[in-house]
């Protein structure tokens, strides 16, 4: 995924414009011209495991034109895995510690395959089918019964979904529906909302603000404070405060 029009990346004599994710065929050589200050981070995922989070999502195949160019442009669907992984880059960069929180790997991977499936087309041809007897509702009710439950821990598509026995799309559609956002966007309002209530009771002189906003799954300190501001139109500062 490219940050910049100034990137200047080509592969394969194409050059590939910001919001386009590439080298999706394992077969094909590297063939790559770039700026040599470019920093890069590449991501493999073993194809047996790329095929199990088909399985997940209810995604049961991609556009054979995809391998075919090697490359796809969809700027409107990559800005969850756009702030997944700058989000995710912020935290390596600044706070390295984060790498050792424990199941990190398995937290990334179940949170971030699905957002990248989530960008394919195969989406768009299913993405009326709901083979299960569960409601849309029912599906939400239970959903965010699961998630009040584990407001403390980091929380997954595949957690939820595995917890309902359902793919992770009729949990998606039914979040969109009901509340107008994706699960895990409510689930982020609903620690937001935890870390307030434990902010409005804690002592101001003995309290650390990121002990308990690590407490909610919140590990950046800027992209907590800028959520909460965001939410609340004032920042944790001052709720302690009050």
């Amino acid at each position: 995924m490219i940050e910049s029009d100034e990137a200047n990346i080509i592969a394969h004599g194409h050059r590939l414009s910001p919001d386009t994710l590439f080298g999706f065929d394992a077969n094909r050589g590297v063939n790559l011209v770039f700026p040599s200050n470019l920093q890069m981070c590449s991501v493999l995922i073993k194809q047996d495991v790329f095929a199990e989070y088909l399985g997940i999502v209810d995604c049961t195949h991609i556009d054979p034109s995809l391998m075919a160019v090697n490359f796809l442009r969809s700027p409107d669907k990559m800005l969850a895995l756009r702030a997944y992984l700058k989000e995710l880059w912020y935290l390596m960069e600044h706070k390295p510690h984060f790498l050792n929180f424990p199941n990190l790997k398995k937290i990334v991977l179940e949170d971030f395959i699905p957002l990248l499936i989530d960008t394919f087309s195969c989406h768009e041809k299913n993405s009326t089918q709901c083979a299960i007897p569960l409601s849309r509702a029912q599906i939400v009710r239970q959903a965010e019964d699961y998630m009040m439950a584990h407001l403390d821990r980091p929380l997954t598509l595949k957690e939820l979904s595995q917890f309902l026995n359902i793919s992770h799309r009729p949990i998606f559609y039914g979040f969109q529906e009901i509340f107008g956002l994706s699960p895990m966007a409510y689930l982020k309002v609903q620690r937001l909302h935890g870390v307030r209530r434990s902010l409005k009771v804690a002592d101001p002189d003995t309290c650390s603000i990121m002990a308990i906003a690590n407490q909610f799954g919140f590990w950046s300190a800027g992209h907590f404070a800028h959520d909460y501001k965001k939410m609340f139109g004032e920042l944790p500062s001052k709720t302690i405060e009050k």
